[in-house]
Order: C-alpha cells, then sequence, then structure tokens
C-alpha cells in the first residue's frame, strides 16, 4: 500500500504515535522521516505539513508524552520552606509521600504491558541521557515542582546544609527512584532477586525510610 497524501482526522495524532515508538526505539540520530512516515503509513510531505521538521517532530512528540504519557512528576502545589521550618515532621512526610509515589509510578511504567507507555518512558530516558537544546526547559518545567518541594523539605530538616548542596540532595532522592526501576534487571542480576521484591508499595516504604535517614536531622547542641 502507497503511502497517503491526503489529511485524515486523525493525521497528525497517527504520525505522532509512529515517531513515539521511532524514537523510543531508535532515539534522535537514528531515526528518519521516512521511518516515521513508512510506520504511520503516511506521506513524508505531511510530516513537514503539521510539525516542519525533524527538530519540530521531536519536540511535538515530547510535549505529548509529557502531557499524557510522561512519567509521574509531582505538580504542585509547592509547600513552601517558610511554611515548614518549624514543621520538620511534615517536612519529612512530605518528602515520604512523595518518593513513595514516584518510585510506585515508574515501577508500573516498566511493569505495565502499555507499548504506548513503556515507549513514552523510553522516550524520556532518552532525552535524559542526551537531551537536545529544545527539551531542556520542557524537562525543567517538567521537573520544577517535583525540585522545589524536594528543596523546600531538605532545608526545614536540615537547615545547617550549605544552600548549595540542596540541589545534590534532590537528584539524590530523585536518582533512588529511577535506579531501582530503570536498573532492577541489573541490580537483581548482581544482588539476587531479593533485591527486587514483588511487594512494590513495601520497597517504596524502604526506600522512602532510607532516604530519610540518609537526610538526617541537624545535630543538636
Amino acid at each position: 500500500m502507497s503511502p497517503r497524501t491526503t489529511q485524515g482526522p486523525g493525521t497528525r495524532a497517527e504520525l505522532l504515535e509512529a515517531a513515539l515508538f521511532c524514537f523510543a526505539e531508535r532515539g534522535y540520530e537514528g531515526t528518519s522521516l521516512r521511518m516515521v512516515a513508512d510506520r504511520a503509513g503516511k506521506h513524508m510531505s505531511l510530516i513537514a505539513h503539521h510539525f516542519g521538521n525533524k527538530d519540530g517532530l521531536y519536540k511535538a512528540v515530547f510535549e505529548e508524552t509529557l502531557t499524557r504519557r510522561g512519567p509521574y512528576c509531582f505538580q504542585g502545589p509547592v509547600v513552601p520552606f517558610e511554611a515548614l521550618q518549624d514543621d520538620p515532621e511534615r517536612a519529612a512526610t512530605l518528602i515520604r509521600e512523595l518518593v513513595i509515589k514516584v518510585f510506585l509510578e515508574m515501577r508500573t511504567t516498566f511493569a505495565c504491558s502499555d507499548p504506548q507507555r513503556i515507549a513514552g518512558f523510553r522516550l524520556w530516558m532518552n532525552a535524559v541521557h542526551a537531551p537536545l537544546p529544545d527539551l531542556e526547559p520542557l524537562m525543567k518545567e517538567r521537573l520544577s515542582p517535583l525540585r522545589l518541594q524536594f528543596a523546600a523539605c531538605i532545608q526545614a530538616l536540615r537547615p545547617d546544609l550549605p544552600v548549595a548542596e540542596i540541589p545534590f540532595w534532590c537528584a539524590l532522592i530523585y536518582g533512588q527512584c529511577l535506579v531501582n526501576t530503570m536498573h532492577h534487571r541489573f541490580n537483581t542480576l548482581v544482588f539476587g532477586a531479593e533485591s527486587f521484591p514483588e511487594d512494590a508499595t513495601r520497597m517504596a516504604e524502604q526506600i522512602a525510610d532510607i532516604t530519610l535517614r540518609a537526610i538526617g536531622r541537624p545535630e543538636t547542641t
């Protein structure tokens, strides 16, 4: 069947879906517009019509993925440091709840059978490892509320920490969730099946508890 040059009501969506799988499987550099057009059964001219060029298509796919199938990210409202500085227990509870939600969403993505959801996560991870300049603002915007909430909680729990060290702790917390889901096959290979227990909620709670113990509390004099 030859590619269709006419537009139907779902042409843009079909191109986006085809591009999602191509970019997720082959990365940005390994994907050509011809691959996307062939997968969608559309003429290449329709890609230019809707998205302009490869960069425009990739950005549109990424925006669509963040909107509909992106990884879980806290979207606010952010409880500011000023509301937490005299209430470290609330700060600890917030961190714990966020860690559990982020981890469970990531684990669900890896365990699910929805190919679009899995492709969306792969696209996100490809962008994390090799971000394009146009995508960096989108990624920062997506993670900004989570980063700000983690930072406010850490500052409330550890007012003794230099402000310059707080971003490291934010990245460390997020990384605990990411490494224990994305690299779970490697972890089970090296450390055994017990390193990735079936009880996802219990595992999330343990990661949250370990995270809070690592952050600690300022020493009292």
